[in-house]
């Protein structure tokens, strides 16, 4: 069952995850510009999300990258705790994004 539940709770964080940066590039692109954005590498995106005050971390968010990562390239029990715990961190992060961004909208 705790494999189950670590199982569902990985697979919402991908999506969040994935979810999170895309709206981060849609509004930095709409705010800044396109040309600022498209076609930057993923660490890059977060700096200029973080100077722009939607994240406060931009570090972290890589890290919630290569998290991400971790479970479309290989799997195993220590990759599945590790994505397990970011994802528990992720959570109060992601939250404080969704919040941003509704303000600045």
């Amino acid at each position: 069952m705790r494999e189950s539940l670590r199982s569902g709770v990985i697979q919402n964080f991908e999506v969040a995850y994935e979810l999170s940066w895309k709206f981060m590039k849609k509004w930095l692109a709409y705010n800044i510009g396109n040309s600022m954005v498209d076609g930057i590498p993923r660490f890059e995106l977060f700096k200029l999300a973080m100077e722009h005050g939607l994240i406060s971390d931009s570090e972290i968010w890589f890290d919630f990258h290569d998290a991400r990562n971790k479970t479309s390239h290989e799997y195993s029990e220590k990759i599945a705790e590790f994505v397990f715990g970011q994802a528990l961190i992720f959570l109060p992060y992601a939250k404080t994004f969704l919040e941003t961004l509704e303000k600045k909208i």
